[in-house]
């Protein structure tokens, strides 16, 4: 329930509300509800999708039987749309797996990504480093999401068609979600949007095994299906 309700949302960076720890993005909408409802609560939610999926992983680690986990983390969820009285639905944003492990390795190394083209393919990771960083992806991030898209109500939105249509990427969310979208809400959120996901494979120097073991490893995933490194 904390992770549910941590509100990294309501504050923009700066702002007497925010957190202590430097955060780049505002998640806020201009004009719409923030951290505010009328008597019932429609929707609630948070963005940290990778503590949710950490969370979520630690069912996987259970000594026990396939279904017995799947029972366990049945019960958990349920007890939590109880106390939230919100139905849970997972909203699963996709994006290129190697972008994602190229951030997750540079934040292992205490490192963004550089905003200067000269940059590219700069960025050394030992191959031990990089070996540990995919290894964690798909054996804990994936599974677990994996995991919750075979139990639970989930939609895959895709980062890229988001930004380039997020109009009718917006409807199939309050879709999903069953909520009532206006216009004036769709045109509100789009206009939040990056013209583009960052690129962040780029900046790594990679190793030809390690492109490899996430090409193999991606393919057994429908959700990946769209995406390969030279996109």
């Amino acid at each position: 329930r904390r992770q549910a309700m941590s509100g990294v949302r309501q504050f923009p960076p700066g702002s007497p509300g925010a957190r202590q720890r430097p955060n780049k993005y505002f998640y806020g909408v201009r004009n719409e509800y923030q951290g505010k409802y009328d008597k019932v609560i429609s929707v609630i939610g948070d963005k940290r999708g990778g503590l949710t999926s950490v969370f979520l992983s630690t069912f996987l680690k259970l000594k026990a039987s396939r279904q017995e986990r799947w029972h366990v983390l049945r019960e958990t969820v349920q007890s939590m749309t109880t106390k939230l009285k919100v139905r849970l639905k997972f909203i699963h944003v996709v994006r290129n797996p190697y972008d994602i492990i190229a951030t997750l390795m540079m934040r292992r190394q205490d490192q963004r990504w550089p905003v200067n083209q000269s940059a590219l393919g700069t960025i050394q990771v030992k191959q031990k480093d990089q070996n540990i960083v995919v290894q964690r992806f798909f054996n804990v991030l994936v599974r677990s999401v994996t995991a919750v898209r075979e139990t639970f109500p989930t939609i895959d939105i895709h980062c890229e068609k988001l930004t380039s249509d997020p109009r009718k990427q917006l409807q199939k969310l309050c879709n999903f979600l069953q909520v009532r979208c206006s216009e004036s809400f769709i045109n509100d959120c789009s206009q939040t949007l990056f013209v583009t996901p960052s690129v962040t494979r780029k900046y790594i120097n990679w190793t030809a095994s390690t492109l490899d073991e996430i090409k193999r490893k991606s393919k057994k995933y429908s959700f990946f299906s769209e995406y390969s490194f030279e996109d």
